[in-house]
């Protein structure tokens, strides 16, 4: 049985921190998708994957231990991967995808909490398994909290095409002193809530700024000063990665292509916030 899932990427975080001492995130799931298909059939647990896809394979047989299906083998075909370790929650997309594929091939019902689960036991992963925004804990998924609708805004998104080792980051970073991440979740789960962009804005910025200590992006504060030049909200980071998105409210016409952007930052492509969630696109037997 074979079939064939999607499931959409990030630009970075909207929020990255420790509220209440303990390292949570806000994804900000976009239009840039990673396609693939499972495939199962009867077989001796053999499980394979691309090559470089070896965080699948790895929840793939945690997977396969958990739900008693040892007995089938299990491939993946990549048909279009996210760029991987700059912020596009590629990893997640790839391991979340493959456990839905596998889901719907054995007719297993499964949740995003029990996918995420298991891919936090690979890596740090990102709350793109719910179709909605929601704060969790990222590297233990101890707790999550669902807090919004996703909002349509645009996104410019900028890509210096740096790699970050997500997994060697996690082991070393540290909540800094002096930085409100208490204050700047509350006010921005307010924003979304009242679907106040402005705000919203102001509170991702915050965000972004909160982690120059952490990994230090060099041209945040002049890409900051051209998007707020032109309407823009304010500017999201991947907080373990390089690339960084401007946002902009959903009837917005931003004259993004030809704005004087820091050099640096990579080349500017337009996207959309989309809701996260995996897709089932076909089933074949």
């Amino acid at each position: 049985m074979r079939a064939l899932v999607s499931c959409p990427g990030t630009c970075g975080e909207l929020y990255q921190g420790w509220p209440g001492g303990i390292c949570s995130l806000i994804s900000c799931p976009i239009d840039r998708t990673t396609y693939m298909e499972v495939e199962v059939n009867p077989g001796t647990g053999e499980i394979s994957v691309p090559e470089g896809m070896d965080k699948t394979g790895d929840v793939l047989g945690l997977a396969s231990n958990l739900w008693r299906c040892r007995h089938l083998d299990v491939s993946v075909r990549s048909f279009r991967r996210l760029p991987v370790s700059r912020g596009y929650a590629s990893s997640t997309a790839d391991m979340i995808s493959a456990l839905y594929g596998l889901a719907v091939c054995i007719d297993r019902i499964v949740s995003p909490e029990e996918v995420t689960e298991m891919a936090v036991a690979i890596e740090p992963s990102d709350g793109i398994a719910w179709s909605e925004l929601v704060l969790l804990d990222h590297r233990s998924l101890s707790n999550y909290t669902v807090i919004s609708e996703v909002p349509p805004l645009k996104v410019v998104l900028f890509d210096p095409e740096e790699e970050v080792d997500t997994v060697e980051f996690n082991r070393r970073v540290h909540p800094l002193e002096g930085v409100d991440y208490d204050g700047i979740l509350h006010d921005l789960i307010g924003a979304l809530i009242k679907e106040d962009w402005i705000a919203l804005g102001r509170s991702v910025t915050a965000s972004a700024r909160a982690n120059q200590d952490v990994l230090f992006k060099p041209c945040l504060e002049e890409l900051i000063d051209v998007a707020l030049s032109d309407g823009a909200l304010g500017v999201t980071v991947a907080h373990s990665g390089s690339i960084c998105g401007v946002l902009y409210p959903p009837d917005a016409d931003p004259l993004w292509a030809d704005l004087p952007w820091p050099d640096g930052v990579g080349t500017p492509r337009l996207a959309k916030m989309v809701p996260g969630g995996v897709h089932v696109l076909g089933v074949a037997r």
